[in-house]
């Protein structure tokens, strides 16, 4: 199934920019930052021909820190849209097998109150949870996969040894999706709990 799929540059660069797309909200504000910062570093050299090395320590982090976000963060987050991109017009839709079932628990106990001995501070459980979904499927070669759902009604519905339906990159076949919608549908559930 390894098709040999030619993108043409302007085809990249459409997938690419779908990628950039879904950051531009946390891109725009870090390039507000970034001006910001740089104005303030660069705005007494242009006036007066002299730094201000206070001006350029209040600047500088105002694009480090920006800068250091983005280009922390932002690769792998690109790559998967770009992917998802990718697979909405390449992908080939099949079952997996659900190999295993995982819950994370991420709650936490949160104060409420003074921090006060005295004052008999009460405490809040906030409850979170993530359902992880392993799947397991095979085009040429077995490949495995992993995604989570929102709602625990998905996650009880799914058992071990079900199908579930992916979506898989044509020719990239590690590369794949779960099918959330049609899920939802083949479980009777409300999509938004399979999301």
């Amino acid at each position: 199934m390894r098709a040999v799929v030619r993108l043409t540059t302007t085809e990249k660069i459409g997938h690419f920019l779908y990628a950039l797309k879904q950051h531009a909200g946390i891109i725009s504000i870090a390039l507000l930052f970034v001006i910001i910062g740089a104005g303030a570093c660069c705005i007494p050299w242009l006036y007066f021909h002299e730094p201000d090395w206070g001006l350029i320590c209040i600047g500088l982090p105002f694009v480090l820190i920006p800068l250091f976000g983005l280009g922390y963060t932002l690769p792998s987050s690109i790559q998967y849209y770009y992917e998802k991109s990718l697979a909405k017009k390449y992908g080939v839709n099949i079952e997996a097998t659900v190999t295993n079932k995982h819950i994370d628990d991420y709650s936490y106990t949160e104060t409420m109150g003074m921090n006060d001995s005295l004052s008999g501070q009460r405490y809040r459980r906030i409850e979170e949870y993530h359902y992880f979904i392993e799947y397991k499927y095979e085009v040429g070669e077995s490949y495995t996969g992993e995604f989570d759902v929102a709602g625990l009604g998905c996650y009880k519905k799914i058992e071990v040894g079900d199908f579930v339906p992916i979506q898989v990159l044509a020719f990239k076949p590690d590369v794949s999706f779960p099918r959330r919608r049609r899920l939802a549908e083949i479980l009777g559930v409300r999509g938004g709990e399979c999301n």
